[in-house]
């Protein structure tokens, strides 16, 4: 699973949204504009929609548009977030104070907004395995798609399900349960990931430093405690933060007000592992993100930083020149040159030149 790769459905045209003049529209995969600036604001599109924000007197609606262009359901939303297994998180009012709910994607209200702001990431609102985290009374519990509360809201903090688990957090400590609210990982851990590729990252203690690992869906280490972070794995590689910072600067870190993501002068480099814990590969980067289609975006320099794609050996196959990059997804990858955002093929080659 790619987090940045683009969720579209196999019926609708493959589009990407650009930005000119400070409008948002959408280009196809050959550089062509498709659906001309007009947007505010604009996402991928996701089973068959896109997410659009209009602002009118510095008065912002969410809506969505099909792949014409047209408007499928009204900018009417105070927030709304991308669509997943049919259903759309919205809101109305602030952020804080505003009911969540969802909708179809003919606009219909299939949940009513009577659910509280989560409190973390919103783009994990939402519908997976047949379930949705939210909110009630301060706890975290699990909806079905009929509204009806499936696991009863007991917890701190919970994502949504990933490979038959869900991520959460009780009394400081994470673990894991499945559909029925039962525990199958107990929550022992400081803090942790969800489950991609038959494998979570866990923390174990971070007094010290790198002690970021590995478990199964049996709670077990299947990869020892080593790394000052982590992240998940995606096509069978994991980037890591190596950790040889002396104890002393780890212990401080805390005190200092340095916590994950840590400051980059209080990490060593990163690379990637394999399932077995055992590194890809040699060369070492000052940041990485997980592989997509065969490439991972990777980045050198601490202050000024620089953006390129290496390969599976860990060999530069796009060189570093962009101030941000995305994995790519369907033949392309989203990069950032100064404001200005652009898209290139797998050569490297700009097929969207960098506009703002």
């Amino acid at each position: 699973m790619n987090p940045y790769a683009y969720d579209i459905s196999d019926e609708t045209p493959i589009l990407f949204p650009v930005r000119m003049q400070g409008k948002w529209g959408y280009i196809d995969k050959s550089g062509k504009l498709k659906i001309q600036p007009q947007f505010n604001g604009a996402s991928d599109f996701s089973e068959g929609l896109a997410r659009v924000k209009v602002t009118k007197k510095n008065i912002s609606k969410y809506g969505f548009i099909n792949a014409s262009g047209d408007a499928v359901i009204e900018p009417k939303y105070d927030y709304a977030e991308d669509f997943s297994e049919d259903l759309a998180l919205i809101r109305y009012g602030d952020e804080h104070s505003g009911k969540f709910g969802f909708i179809d994607k003919s606009g219909n209200t299939v949940i009513e907004p009577r659910f509280e702001y989560l409190g973390f990431t919103k783009d994990d609102a939402k519908f997976v395995e047949g379930l949705a985290p939210v909110r009630i009374d301060g706890k975290i519990g699990y909806i079905n798609k009929s509204g009806k509360i499936a696991i009863r809201p007991q917890f701190d903090w919970g994502m949504p399900f990933s490979e038959g688990l869900a991520l959460i957090k009780l009394n400081k400590k994470c673990g894991y349960i499945d559909k029925n609210s039962d525990y199958v990982i107990t929550p022992e851990f400081k803090s942790a990931q969800s489950f991609v590729e038959g494998l979570a990252a866990v923390l174990v203690d971070d007094m010290l430093g790198g002690n970021w690992g590995y478990i199964d869906k049996k709670g077990e280490i299947v990869i020892p405690p080593k790394f000052y972070f982590t992240k998940h794995f995606s096509e069978g590689l994991a980037c890591v933060n190596l950790t040889t910072q002396t104890p002393l600067i780890n212990m401080l870190r805390p005190f200092l007000g340095f916590g994950p993501p840590p400051l980059p002068f209080l990490y060593d480099r990163c690379t990637y592992i394999d399932k077995t814990g055992q590194r890809a590969f040699k060369e070492t980067f000052d940041g990485g993100f997980p592989f997509s289609e065969g490439l991972a975006a990777v980045k050198v320099g601490v202050w000024e930083l620089n953006y390129g794609y290496i390969n599976r050996s860990g060999k530069y196959i796009i060189r570093p020149k962009f101030d941000n990059a995305l994995g790519f997804s369907n033949g392309l990858a989203r990069v950032m040159v100064s404001d200005k955002l652009g898209y290139i093929d797998i050569t490297g080659k700009y097929i969207w030149e960098p506009t703002n």
